[in-house]
């Protein structure tokens, strides 16, 4: 069956590509992964384990493995390989084939119990690392997140990702979607998700309107953490939790001459000093605290 002609009008096309254009603007109704599996070849399982495998294109097809895994195996599975591999390793074989020229070793291939296994087994070698038990990789976590936290580890370029707690259940809002935008607000959520004293917790799930002074219009805080936590004597108390550098929590100081630096940090200051007001109001007006977090409070070293 040849791909060059389309099946649904019977227009006669010279390539694949140009196939696939005919059919993205005259058969809308189609996409290419569908037109091949219904008219060219619906063979679309992984030779291996016959998972479903990755479309490439009208003229590829689809990928014959689904995984780098399955494809090692199906490469072991060659039967001509396996016979040259046989060869190799046979105990009258004077050289290795393939072997340096002046070579002192001129002994064959050691056919140990491991080799002879996977020849006849056609087991390949493991691309995807050692497994490790769940115990042992909250062990390799935790060692992670305090070597982070003391400044072993610095992150560069940036840190941002989703974090997944280990009590979803704490968390109020989706624990699906846990956004992390810097290694301090990651530590701050493996904090709040792991301390047994954390009953609830949530990360920018609540809204605080305030008036910004650059513009002196109505926006939008969303402080960074919410937190239910209960006190050495049983009660229960709620805070909203800020996370920025210590330098950003107090005001600028001039030196000499206003520099554009000056300038921008006097600006970030307004802003930030109209949020926490606002924070500080909202969290009055429901019984809570508002506390902000800095590098001295984590412990941080740099």
């Amino acid at each position: 069956m040849s791909i060059y002609n389309c099946k649904l009008c019977g227009k006669s096309i010279k390539n694949s590509a140009l196939l696939g254009r005919h059919l993205h603007y005259h058969h809308k109704e189609i996409d290419k992964e569908t037109y091949y599996k219904n008219y060219i070849n619906s063979t679309h399982k992984c030779i291996i384990c016959d998972s479903p495998t990755r479309f490439i294109n009208l003229n590829s097809g689809f990928v014959p493995t689904c995984s780098a895994k399955c494809a090692t195996k199906l490469q072991w599975k060659d039967k001509d390989r396996i016979e040259k591999q046989s060869q190799r390793f046979k105990e009258n074989n004077p050289v290795i084939p393939g072997a340096r020229k002046g070579r002192k070793n001129n002994k064959p291939y050691p056919m140990t119990d491991v080799v002879l296994s996977r020849l006849k087994s056609n087991t390949p070698p493991s691309w995807l690392g050692k497994k490790h038990k769940p115990e042992t990789k909250i062990k390799m976590s935790e060692t992670r997140i305090n070597k982070i936290e003391s400044g072993e580890i610095k992150i560069m370029g940036g840190y941002k990702g989703k974090f997944q707690p280990k009590n979803p259940s704490k968390y109020k809002g989706d624990p699906t979607n846990i956004i992390f935008r810097s290694r301090w607000e990651l530590i701050v959520m493996v904090k709040l998700d792991e301390h047994p004293d954390v009953l609830e917790w949530s990360s920018e799930e609540i809204k605080v309107a305030y008036i910004s002074p650059i513009d002196n219009r109505r926006h939008i805080y969303f402080p960074d953490f919410f937190m239910r936590r209960r006190d050495k004597d049983g009660n229960t108390k709620s805070f909203l939790i800020e996370v920025k550098p210590k330098a950003q929590t107090v005001p600028p100081k001039v030196q000499g001459k206003p520099t554009k630096r000056y300038i921008n940090e006097v600006a970030t200051w307004g802003v930030n000093e109209a949020k926490w007001k606002m924070a500080e109001q909202y969290c009055a007006d429901r019984g809570w605290d508002f506390i902000k977090i800095t590098e001295d409070d984590l412990g941080l070293k740099f």
